[in-house]
């Protein structure tokens, strides 16, 4: 049986907190005046507070930001001209299924256009 404390989740999540560290503190490094030893203390004080608001929890994370999402779906929807979903697929490494799907959302955001009256 393997122990939680040194078993592989326990491992994958102390590595990404100690990742977690390290870049906070890269990033206030490269975008604040603090001192490099501050910016790694405040990164471990971000580290023990996810640890409390998230420790115990299965958590994915996803590769991609919503923002990074929206422009990727708004490339699609710009390089789509009505038949080349298999190619899109390709493109962007999706599936049919996901280039359909993120069409049809894609086309339920764009404002309606109110037909003309008097054409």
């Amino acid at each position: 049986m393997t122990d939680k404390k040194t078993g592989k989740h326990t491992q994958l999540g102390t590595a990404f907190l100690q990742d977690m560290v390290g870049q906070g503190a890269d990033i206030l490094a490269k975008f604040t005046d603090i001192p490099p030893e501050s910016c790694e203390q405040i990164a471990f004080h971000l580290a023990d507070r996810m640890t409390a608001h998230w420790g115990g929890s299965m958590l994915y994370v996803p590769k991609n930001t919503p923002a990074e999402l929206h422009k990727r779906d708004l490339a699609i929807w710009q390089d789509f001209n009505g038949t080349n979903h298999h190619q899109l697929a390709q493109k962007y490494q999706l599936s049919m299924v996901t280039i359909y799907q993120i069409l049809a959302k894609v086309r339920k955001s764009l404002p309606k256009t109110q037909e003309d009256l008097f054409d």
